[in-house]
């Protein structure tokens, strides 16, 4: 009796161990756009692409460099350290496994799984995929970069690829992120 109990129960918990989705933060190498990630130099976004075509000063710590209209860089202007890259054309800027703007979300959740965080809106949704590191000043892992999706609801076509961060920053990047993904959807 306890031997058919025992394989019930094992049965189970093997079964809903499989439907459960585990989610694990991404890895740091799929964390680039165009072989740029957060943290990434401005020199370094400069040899690769050359002179951006305009420039925006904000304020000292965060300022804006555009490739046309639909590549926008943000960084750090006193350590001069990329903090968000905004991609939003087929322009041939690339995830590391060839993501693109113009893809359909199929496409990106068959190469990365389920999001991490999604946000809905009227016609737009985002998802967002974390990495996650450890913060030695918190003493704690934390979500210190996103990489975001934003598609059409309707048709799934992606509409932007983003990555979304702060090398300077103390605290993780969750805490931040879910004002941003709503204002990103509306």
């Amino acid at each position: 009796m306890y031997k058919k109990f025992f394989i019930a129960v094992t049965f189970l918990l093997t079964s809903l161990a499989m439907q459960i989705n585990f989610c694990q933060a991404m890895p740091y190498s799929e964390m680039y756009l165009g072989g740029l990630t957060i943290g990434s130099s401005v020199d370094e976004m400069r040899r690769i692409y050359g002179e951006p075509t305009s420039h925006k000063w904000v304020i000292e710590v965060h300022n804006s460099y555009q490739y046309g209209n639909t590549v926008t860089i943000d960084y750090n202007g006193s350590n001069k350290k990329i903090g968000f890259i905004t991609i939003s054309a087929d322009n041939g800027w690339k995830t590391p496994r060839g993501l693109a703007v113009g893809d359909n979300i199929s496409k990106a959740l068959d190469m990365y799984g389920n999001p991490d965080y999604t946000q809905t809106g009227n016609f737009k949704t985002a998802y967002c995929y974390f990495h996650e590191s450890y913060n030695t000043y918190s003493k704690m892992n934390v979500k210190d970069f996103g990489f975001v999706i934003l598609f059409n609801k309707d048709s799934g076509k992606i509409l932007q690829l983003a990555l979304w961060g702060d090398p300077s920053r103390m605290a993780g990047f969750d805490e931040y992120y879910q004002d941003s993904m709503k204002r990103l959807v509306e």
